[in-house]
């Protein structure tokens, strides 16, 4: 079982192995923190941030695809594309 204190201090390692804090990579990962990797860049690509306007669900879509395989779990990228334009438009 993994914890929630888990998959938030994991989402920050990388598929290849360049993230922190424990420099994990590819499955030694937890599939969670895997998962909430990607929907939280997605969330931090399509929102406004004081420093940088929305980059939109176009571009956020394309750099979670080119980031497939070395900052994300390509398997999860697959998953996500396959629901992104059902998820909910941003106001």
């Amino acid at each position: 079982m993994t914890s929630a204190a888990s998959i938030v201090r994991c989402h920050h390692e990388m598929w290849d192995g360049s993230g922190y804090p424990e420099g994990l990579a590819r499955e030694a990962i937890p599939l969670p923190a895997r998962v909430f990797q990607v929907v939280d860049a997605f969330d931090a690509m399509t929102t406004d941030r004081p420093y940088r306007a929305s980059l939109g669900v176009d571009a956020a879509r394309e750099e979670i695809a080119r980031m497939a395989g070395t900052q994300f779990d390509p398997e999860v990228c697959k998953a996500f594309e396959g629901i992104v334009d059902h998820l909910p438009q941003r106001i």
